[in-house]
């Protein structure tokens, strides 16, 4: 799809909602400091810095381009001591590449390991560990992104979340679904 017939689909799918889209530059960190409830940084890592974060006028900072603090031991304080509510890419996107790790072969609708991280039954799911994370810090004091990598720090040790045996669940489901 063409990013143009992509942006026109977005605006036909939410035109009853009041939102602006923008395409900029990777260079002009302007859209950054516009007049919005949140920024969703989903492209270029290291935008957040203290030159960067004064001029932010949203509430939230939640999305899914990697690292977007350039420094990791104090960019978090300065959002928090504004009064920013920041989610760490790698708590909110985590599923972004187990998704990805087997996108080339086909996908599976309604994807239980999928499903089970998006959705809100599930004390694991991205959902609760945000949530988690954000009540943590509102009792602590600690920042969010001080939260996440202590959780992200102890998960490490668990199962990893790539599924070797997924990509013959995806054949297998696609070969069913291509049956008589």
């Amino acid at each position: 799809m063409h990013l143009s017939s992509g942006f026109a689909a977005i605006r036909t799918e939410f035109a009853s909602y009041n939102f602006e889209l923008r395409i900029v530059d990777k260079s002009d960190l302007s859209i950054l400091f516009s007049d919005v409830d949140a920024v969703c940084p989903c492209a270029t890592g290291g935008i957040l810095t203290p030159d960067t974060i004064p001029q932010i006028k949203a509430k939230i900072v939640c999305g899914a381009a990697n690292n977007q603090l350039r420094d990791l031991k104090n960019d978090d304080k300065l959002l928090r001591d504004r009064g920013i509510v920041y989610l760490p890419d790698f708590l909110v996107n985590r599923m972004g590449i187990v998704n990805c790790a087997d996108e080339h072969m086909g996908t599976i609708d309604n994807d239980p390991k999928l499903e089970l991280h998006l959705g809100r039954d599930w004390d694991n799911s991205i959902y609760n560990l945000s949530l988690s994370v954000l009540n943590e810090a509102k009792a602590t004091g600690r920042t969010t992104q001080e939260i996440a990598i202590a959780i992200a720090e102890k998960k490490s040790r668990e199962v990893n979340p790539l599924y070797g045996h997924r990509g013959q669940q995806i054949i297998d489901v696609l070969v069913k679904a291509q049956a008589p």
